[in-house]
């Protein structure tokens, strides 16, 4: 039996979509996974046979009784990921998806296919938390799932040497965060990401969208926000991880969330930053912390942040989803 994780190969992205899957696929490389990789592509008008034959090429070394973990979605097509996903069931693998979206949550029912059908042809799941797992158990998922808890971010190096300065970042998809365009509040925000066809605050410290590469250099040593505001995508972070909590934690940046938001939890229980209700409550939450209390935080984050640099959510999730799907759910208690 050999274990399979996929590699979707891309070019790079300022919102860093594919440095979380290449992460996953560097974690479980390191731990002896066999690599399957995908480049993405155009698929509109690849015709059924070409679609075939080209996820046949890509697997030629998988055989019955193997574990293959995919990367989902791809990002290349909904119809890839069905073929894709056939495919393997058909070879007589036992597929385990490695979920990053889930469309169903995020956006409803899809007139185009049937999410929660294809979720539940596999063997098992590796969610983002235990209340992504909630949700689809409600929505009709039935296999085994796997809380992920955090996604880890691979990077060496330092953190940020400079003072600490209480102010707020943002980083990664403005467009899920129409604040930007009214804050007035007197907590400076600087946001880095792609513009689209936002209008900024005056308030706000736009600095341009910057690559993954010298995003650490360009990040101040503050707070880093994560508060997705836009309508589906706020009630979108009630169950999902998002990101960017993982890549300011790396760096080194205790965070402020949403109360409400499923990676709350994590933060408070760990003293990784704040959850807060509303936006209104920043000004009065910084300028009360003492220098000690943000002396604390900076330590838990630092000693935090090993995990996520060494891969270590990644690699309890493989490890776990291997043994559901080998030896059914083990209580050790």
């Amino acid at each position: 039996m050999k274990r399979w994780v996929t590699n979707i190969i891309q070019d790079p992205t300022i919102n860093a979509v594919d440095k979380a899957k290449q992460d996953i696929t560097r974690i479980a490389e390191n731990t002896n996974y066999n690599i399957l990789s995908i480049f993405r592509y155009s698929a509109v008008g690849e015709s059924d046979e070409a679609m075939h034959s080209r996820i046949d090429g890509i697997t030629a070394g998988v055989v019955p009784g193997d574990i293959v973990f995919f990367q989902y979605p791809s990002y290349i097509s909904i119809r890839f990921d069905i073929f894709f996903i056939n495919h393997m069931i058909a070879r007589g693998v036992k597929l385990i998806l490695i979920l990053h979206d889930v469309e169903y949550i995020r956006k409803g029912v899809s007139e185009t296919f049937n999410e929660i059908e294809i979720l539940n042809r596999c063997s098992a799941l590796i969610v983002h938390n235990l209340k992504m797992k909630a949700k689809l158990k409600e929505c009709g998922v039935f296999k085994p799932m796997i809380a992920n808890f955090m996604f880890d971010f691979l990077r060496t190096g330092g953190y940020k040497e400079n003072s600490f300065s209480r102010e707020l970042v943002l980083a990664g998809s403005l467009e899920k965060s129409d604040y930007i365009s009214t804050w007035n509040l007197k907590t400076n925000l600087i946001a880095f990401g792609g513009p689209g066809k936002i209008d900024f605050s005056k308030r706000v410290d736009y600095r341009g969208a910057v690559s993954q590469e010298k995003l650490f250099d360009a990040l101040p040593n503050c707070f880093g926000l994560s508060w997705d505001s836009t309508p589906g995508f706020k009630e979108y972070t009630m169950y999902n991880n998002p990101y960017k909590v993982s890549m300011y934690l790396c760096m080194g940046l205790p965070v402020i969330v949403w109360a409400s938001s499923a990676v709350a939890d994590i933060i408070v229980k760990n003293r990784l930053g704040y959850a807060i209700n509303t936006l209104n409550e920043i000004d009065h939450l910084i300028v009360d912390l003492s220098d000690k209390e943000i002396h604390d935080l900076l330590k838990n984050v630092r000693r935090f942040s090993a995990l996520l640099r060494d891969g270590f959510f990644t690699k309890q999730a493989l490890i776990k989803a291997e043994q559901q799907v080998l030896y059914g759910e083990i209580n050790y208690f």
